[in-house]
């Protein structure tokens, strides 16, 4: 009993929900589109289309190259720290990471509430030109990453969890008018992930369990858009994007204690190494959206945009031959291995994101921008914890500026949201900051 749970617990947490529920859809594309809220469904008047509302590209006329860079900080905590229950009350909605191999081992590490702090760069560069009546686009961006370090000492035991993760998106889009103030654009994306995990924990004179996990992949979604002009001061834009199946393929390795049956020693360390498949199902979405040109320096926007996060499951296929020992150079019949496939919905909800921003020029050169997003999280209260993903519903706020002369345009944007979420008594948080300067040059 305790080997299957310790090396289903291993193998779970290797192949652990890959996204940050709104990790793929983060606030957005560039320091404009952030700055204006995200509501740029109705607006994609940039380069940054790609990724808004390619139909948006039909409005923008000769070339342009551009470039963003995003500092994006995340501070996290649970207020439950981090489990290593009796293999019974192992959570496996959580993904518990840990659990009790000896009865004298503490229960929670961090028990008065575990904190984590990530700090990643998020790099894109774009662009667009014109061949003939077609526009088209081009990028490469990061939508989303996460990196954070855990540890704690509890009673002499030594517990530490790690954890690395990014998504890359490569895009070519085209889009041309149609029909007077209408136009129509779709896009290409190759959406890319990876991510590394690790967790340890020392038990001093009785034994080491240690779990490494890689994995990468990439796939072909596709998205379409249209935008209407039914006046000089209103446009209207919908989008749609499929989402895809991204198998996700790695190796993962493991050391464990198992029962010896005798006293000495209580405990052997085996060691299992095994290459898997993750089947990730990068989620669909779709939305709408409104600019509004209220004065010649004056512009408004609103988006609905809906996520359909049901989608997601785990799916994980893992080799048929891994590698088995025992430290002690004993051997272990390969017909003890008690690996075994998932296939299991997460049951994450569908939902809906608000969009709001607007834009202030004072004069030719600047422009002021300021917005607001709501962000809803699609997992379940028992999903919630350090080792699977700390995810609270959360209110941005965006403010942004930028400078044109002649044909530059540097932009800068900042963002800040936090929110809470109580679950069951224990209470968990999560701050966001981002940080955007970005520039473009027109042809």
């Amino acid at each position: 009993m305790m080997k299957k749970v310790i090396v289903a617990t291993v193998f779970w947490c290797t192949a652990a929900s890959y996204c940050l529920a709104g990790g793929y859809e983060g606030p957005g594309l560039g320091a404009k589109g952030i700055g204006m809220g995200g509501a740029s469904i109705g607006l994609a008047d940039e380069w940054t289309a790609i990724y808004w509302n390619p139909a948006g590209l039909a409005q923008l006329q000769g070339k342009c190259i551009g470039m963003d860079v995003s500092r994006l900080c995340i501070n996290g905590s649970d207020g439950n720290g981090v489990a290593n229950p009796l293999p019974a009350q192992k959570n496996e909605a959580q993904e518990d990471v840990f659990v009790k191999a000896m009865p004298d081992e503490p229960g929670t590490f961090s028990a008065s509430g575990a904190d984590v702090t990530s700090n990643v760069w998020l790099p894109a560069i774009g662009g667009y030109a014109q061949a003939g009546n077609y526009h088209i686009g081009y990028g490469a961006y990061a939508p989303a990453g996460y990196k954070t370090d855990w540890q704690d000492t509890v009673s002499g035991v030594t517990a530490s969890y790690n954890i690395k993760m990014s998504t890359k998106v490569y895009n070519i889009s085209v889009a041309r008018q149609i029909a007077p103030q209408v136009s129509a654009g779709i896009g290409l994306n190759i959406v890319g992930g990876d991510m590394e995990k690790h967790a340890r924990k020392d038990v001093p004179s009785a034994y080491t369990y240690e779990m490494d996990g890689t994995c990468d992949g990439s796939n072909i979604e596709w998205q379409a858009g249209m935008l209407f002009k039914p006046s000089s001061i209103l446009q209207l834009g919908m989008v749609y994007r499929s989402g895809s199946e991204v198998a996700l393929k790695g190796e993962a390795r493991v050391k464990y204690p198992v029962p010896t049956g005798t006293t000495t020693p209580p405990l052997m360390e085996v060691q299992e190494k095994a290459n898997f498949t993750r089947q990730y199902n990068h989620p669909a979405t779709c939305g709408i959206g409104i600019a509004f040109y209220a004065a010649q320096n004056l512009t408004i926007t609103t988006d609905l945009t809906r996520t359909m996060w049901s989608s997601m499951k785990k799916d994980v296929d893992y080799d048929e031959h891994a590698v088995v020992g025992v430290q002690s150079g004993q051997s272990i019949q390969t017909t003890q291995r008690v690996l075994s496939d998932i296939n299991q919905t997460l049951d994450w909800t569908d939902v809906t994101r608000f969009r709001t921003g607007m834009e202030y020029k004072p004069n030719s050169d600047w422009a002021i921008r300021a917005g607001l997003l709501t962000d809803p999280s699609p997992v379940p209260d028992q999903a919630i914890s350090l080792t699977n993903v700390i995810d609270v519903e959360r209110i941005f706020y965006t403010l942004g500026a930028s400078f044109t002369k002649n044909n530059l345009t540097c932009d800068f944007m900042y963002l800040h949201g936090n929110g809470e979420r109580v679950t069951d008594n224990i209470k968990y948080t999560k701050t966001t900051n981002e940080y955007c300067l970005a520039g473009q040059y027109r042809f």
